[in-house]
């Protein structure tokens, strides 16, 4: 996955998920979901829950759509690492990925991180953030929230997000205001907590298509 530049056309092509042995609740039902709504469009490249597949898979490369449904845990004051089976995966091992970037025109997939607080917070955005990793290592898109967010409301916000994303005409900001709308509620703090970075008019190849 190089420096960040947006892509104007993404995929769901081969999609990839993971999911920890310690994932919170309704993280499997998420990923399910994501499946079912999914399953004309993508390659179901399987489900990760350990260090080294995870790593391997983004140096690899080989993949259109990273969906992660885990605890973003804190290290050292920073919302940094996701526990797997053998060990904590961090921003810190996305960088051989950024150092073997594909060139400039190659394709950039959409990374979903669906946990508490992984698109950095409102002072941080973009400089020490999950967001600001993937970004780096070549993604042309990613969603995460800016602060904790409620499982529920979490995998709804996801399921809205994709359904539009992959509608006729839909785009990648047309997914993040339906998303946003689907689970809109005063009481509830997760609906404003997403940020997507990205062309707000980039779309899924297929998508609309004839």
């Amino acid at each position: 996955m190089s420096s960040a530049r947006l892509a104007q056309r993404l995929s769901v092509a081969r999609a990839a998920y993971v999911l920890p042995r310690s994932a919170p609740s309704g993280a499997k039902e998420e990923l399910d979901a994501i499946r079912v709504l999914l399953r004309d469009r993508s390659e179901n490249l399987g489900q990760i829950g350990g260090y080294r597949e995870l790593r391997a898979l983004i140096n690899d490369r080989g993949f259109d759509l990273l969906h992660i449904a885990a605890h973003n845990v804190m290290g050292k004051g920073k919302w940094d690492r996701i526990p797997l089976v053998d060990q904590h995966f961090t921003p810190y091992d996305l960088a051989q990925a950024e150092m073997a970037a594909q060139p400039v025109n190659s394709h950039r997939p959409l990374v979903f991180f669906n946990a508490c607080s992984t698109s950095g917070g409102t002072m941080d955005a973009m400089q020490a953030s999950w967001a600001a990793a993937f970004l780096r290592a070549g993604a042309g898109a990613f969603v995460g929230s800016s602060w904790p967010v409620r499982s529920r409301t979490a995998r709804l916000f996801a399921e809205a997000f994709y359904r539009k994303l992959i509608s006729p005409g839909g785009t990648l900001g047309a997914a993040s205001l339906a998303a946003r709308a689907e689970v809109r509620s005063g009481h509830d703090p997760t609906w404003p907590a997403y940020a997507v970075y990205g062309s707000a008019q980039s779309t899924v190849a297929g998508s609309g298509e004839t």
